[in-house]
């Protein structure tokens, strides 16, 4: 999405919207595979919870960038989706070095 602001050519674009594409069909599945694993949880149970937070994920943020963009112009509303990918960059460390047990 980065890409689609930096150079917003036809080709840019689609690179940047691919990258974007790529970035979140490994993120989602990452995501739920982790929440399954949490220790002190029943099975489903982080899962269920990310499933729902994702679903308000994708209730709020379409109408948080039309807000952004409607104030400070549409290239600044997109960078939201830039900023927090680089947020799950940032957090991303958060998930490894668990060892999980199960019985």
């Amino acid at each position: 999405m980065g890409l689609a602001l930096a150079w917003p050519t036809v080709p840019g674009t689609i690179a940047g919207f691919a990258a974007a594409g790529f970035g979140s069909a490994t993120l989602i599945p990452a995501a739920m595979h982790e929440a399954d694993e949490l220790p002190g949880l029943r099975p489903g149970t982080g899962l269920t919870v990310v499933s729902w937070l994702l679903r308000l994920g994708f209730l709020f943020s379409p109408p948080l960038v039309g807000l952004v963009a409607d104030s400070a112009g549409l290239r600044t509303g997109l960078l939201v989706v830039p900023i927090a990918g680089v947020l799950v960059m940032l957090l991303s460390p958060v998930l490894r070095g668990r060892v999980v047990t199960r019985p």
